[in-house]
């Protein structure tokens, strides 16, 4: 009876710790999803949009819930979502997107797998916490800014504030960092040469290249479009007008109050102007005037009498002063540079000030004085009583040889091409020759520069794309250093021993979002892309240089004679149901508004 006793009360024992274990449990994940749990206020929602757990089940979307570590969201064709997190950093994620939201402590990533994300975040992160937008080319990392990623095309557009930007190439794992500001637009290109897999390309936007969904955002948000004219230089009139063009209806606006008058104007100006009746002048009857005399009266002229002689004051007679004995100071010259004094020559205790200017290809390596004891020290002495001699010593500088390749990115944009299809380079070196050579490299035909220059010269290079391909950005090797990778005409510092940068130029290729906002249903399900293929909404259409854009509308709905490109391209109608459109080269990646009769 004992022993049996004994059993149960050991069970139960079991059963209790083990009841307290699953309580203790419960209690430590509790705490760890509110640790890594984000509120989150849907703003606007529109088409399909579907919220995902850790696991990729569904969960219904509700206002002001909490959005937990792992949770995903994800939009379909017509798909849009605005929402906030915390109240203080702001969401746009656009349609056919999918952003996983990952948190650990005060650490926030926003994993844009696929699709496009506006991001506002209206206050500074404190210095314990981070905040990342990731893809698979890039991580942006943010501390108070607004901008806008593309995970297709490996773009950022950044409206305001700094960004902190890691470039990577996924299949080498090389990575490259670099701070870019408002204004500016960040591609990264992905490469696939020796040394180099991975470069930034940069350029500044117009407000015409702006997406359509951070404008809608710049102008709902008044703190928003203050930092964003305010940092970008954008005009206040220029931001509206553009956003009207957009199709961003007034009503959606809600602009800072010193700006609400211009949209008013903005819309009076972009409607039809009306012919005004040009008003004849009234004839003005000539009226004469009499013409009076007048009687000139001669003025008095005096002649005044000249003042009395001054009598000269009567002079003290003073002993004449000693005059300081002076000393020359002579500076010979030397080869390699020139050199000068603040004086010819001084009294005694004066301080000489030097100045040695080196010759190119020299550097100044001090000064050999003689005369009275004298010694220089940082470029200056003080005169003895005794005329000085000064000498500057210079030395000449090793020649070095810089050499510059330029070549083009294939279709693809993953390999470098070493040839001159893509364009060419000029150099202005700094005491240096240029000449040009055609060389083989790797089977590949290589166009190139070779500068010789001295250590520390500075060489200033132009690239010249040819007709149908851009410049993307330089690549330095063996230490030189480019002022800016991203500019066609910059400047590369000489190291002290040989070294190379490498142009990369790459095919246009336009960018073209077709927009049927407004256009009856009929019309746009019966589009068709070159004849071949149905027209998508949302899809952005690739045109290389030169090439054209053509669709064809249903027999019974033609296109209107109203339709246009924003950025001015050619259209051409061959038939009333067949467009085409050649981009201008303005932009980038323009939109064709199709509009039907």
């Amino acid at each position: 009876m004992d022993k049996k006793l004994s059993k149960k009360a050991l069970l139960g024992i079991i059963i209790g710790v083990l009841a307290i274990v699953a309580i203790i449990c419960a209690v430590i994940l509790l705490n760890r999803n509110k640790l890594t749990a984000m509120v989150m206020r849907l703003i606007r929602q529109e088409g399909e949009v579907a919220l995902l757990d850790a696991s990729g089940q569904d969960v219904a979307i509700l206002d002001n819930m909490k959005l937990y570590s792992g949770n995903a969201l994800e939009t379909g064709g017509d798909g849009l979502v605005d929402l906030s997190l915390d109240d203080t950093k702001y969401l746009t994620i656009e349609n056919k997107s999918n952003v996983v939201f990952e948190k650990s402590g005060k650490a926030l990533e926003l994993k844009l797998n696929s699709g496009r994300l506006f991001f506002n975040v209206t206050e500074k992160l404190a210095d314990d916490e981070t905040m990342d937008i990731s893809t698979s080319t890039m991580v942006v990392g943010i501390r108070g800014t607004s901008g806008w990623v593309d995970a297709e095309n490996s773009d950022l557009y950044i409206g305001d504030g700094t960004v902190h930007v890691t470039g990577i190439n996924p299949k080498t794992g090389e990575t490259i960092e670099a701070d870019f500001t408002a204004g500016q637009k960040v591609h990264v290109y992905l490469l696939d040469e020796d040394g180099k897999t991975v470069a930034f390309e940069l350029e500044n936007y117009t407000i015409e290249d702006v997406p359509r969904e951070m404008l809608r955002n710049i102008v709902q948000y008044p703190e928003l479009f203050l930092r964003f004219v305010e940092e970008t230089g954008f005009e206040p009139k220029a931001v509206i007008r553009e956003a009207i063009i957009k199709k961003i209806l007034p009503e959606e606006m809600n602009l800072p109050e010193e700006y609400e008058e211009l949209l008013e104007e903005v819309l009076e100006e972009m409607k039809e102007p009306e012919e005004e009746e040009e008003e004849e002048p009234e004839e003005v009857e000539e009226v004469e005037t009499p013409t009076t005399n007048r009687t000139v009266t001669p003025q008095n002229t005096q002649e005044e009498e000249p003042p009395a002689e001054e009598q000269p004051a009567q002079q003290s007679s003073t002993p004449a002063a000693t005059t300081p004995t002076t000393y020359t100071v002579t500076v010979n010259t030397a080869t390699g540079g020139t050199a000068s004094a603040s004086a010819n020559s001084a009294t005694e205790g004066t301080t000489i000030t030097l100045t040695a200017t080196p010759s190119d290809g020299y550097e100044f390596v001090g000064w050999s004085a003689s005369g009275g004891n004298v010694s220089v020290a940082n470029n200056a002495f003080t005169m003895p009583a005794a005329n000085v001699t000064v000498t500057p010593l210079f030395s000449q500088l090793p020649v070095q040889t810089l050499r510059v390749v330029w070549g083009i990115h294939s279709d693809d944009f993953d390999s470098y091409n070493r040839d001159s299809r893509g364009g060419s380079v000029s150099s202005s070196p700094a005491g240096g020759t240029v000449s040009v050579t055609d060389v083989q490299e790797d089977n590949c035909y290589v166009a190139s520069n070779t500068v010789e220059a001295y250590r520390g010269a500075t060489i200033t290079v132009t690239a010249q794309p040819a007709e149908g391909y851009k410049f993307v950005s330089w690549l330095a090797e063996g230490g030189a250093v480019v002022s800016n990778i991203g500019s066609a005409t910059t400047t590369v510092t000489m190291p002290d021993n040989d070294a190379s940068i490498k142009t990369i130029f790459a095919e246009i290729v336009y960018n073209v979002t077709v927009d049927t906002t407004g256009q009856p249903e009929a019309f746009i399900n019966g589009l068709n892309y070159a004849g071949m293929a149905a027209y998508e909404p949302g899809r952005v259409y690739s045109v290389d240089y030169g090439q054209k854009l053509v669709f064809y509308s249903p027999e019974n709905m033609p296109f209107a004679n109203t339709c246009y490109a924003s950025d001015g391209g050619t259209i051409n109608f061959p038939y009333s149901t067949v467009i085409e459109y050649t981009p201008s080269g303005t932009q980038e990646s323009p939109t064709l508004y199709l509009i039907a009769q």
